[in-house]
Order: C-alpha cells, then structure tokens, then sequence
C-alpha cells in the first residue's frame, strides 16, 4: 500500500489523469455497482494547476455524498499510469529463435 498525502500537489495530477482518461473514453470499469454509485458522486472542478475532484452534495439532505471508493480509483489510475516499471529480469539464453 501507498500513503499519498491529501495534498493539492499529489492530488491535482491525480485528478487530471483521471479527467484526460474519462473524457477521451479510455477508461472503463467492471460496472460494480457501489463504484458506478461513487462515480456519479463525483465533481470536476478546475484547480490552479489542473483538475480537483469534489463530491456533490445531495439536494434534500444537504449531506456530502460519498466518494471514497472513486478517489481510491483515482489514485490507483494514476499509480498505475506513472509509477516506473521495475526492470525485466527476464533472461535470454543462445542465438534468437527465427
């Protein structure tokens, strides 16, 4: 596991990872349902260096709507996305196949 401090300097270019992979459709998820739900919680607003993520406040209720799971999806998107790849340690023995 990953701490990442809630930071706008950690959290904006999670944020705008997460923006540029929605918007182009380069993102899908499995369609579970509590993460569709978060999702759909979810506002975009912009931030001085690129994109914030808020969650929306129901209308009735007036309580925040919760948006845990989609900010852990965020953070693992942009993990995922930027975090450097370990080296091979894949191994090659005699001349190549042809």
């Amino acid at each position: 596991m990953v701490d990442v401090p809630s930071t706008p300097e950690r959290i904006t270019p999670a944020a705008e990872t997460l923006m540029g992979l929605v918007t182009s459709r380069a993102l899908v998820h499995d369609g579970d349902a509590q993460l569709a739900a978060q999702i759909r919680n979810v506002l975009a607003r912009p931030a001085p260096k690129g994109w914030a993520i808020e969650a929306a406040v129901d209308a009735r209720t007036h309580q925040t709507r919760r948006i845990v799971a989609a900010q852990a999806a965020m953070l693992a998107v942009h993990r995922a996305m930027t975090a450097p790849r370990p080296p091979s340690r894949a191994m090659s023995f005699g001349a190549p196949r042809r």
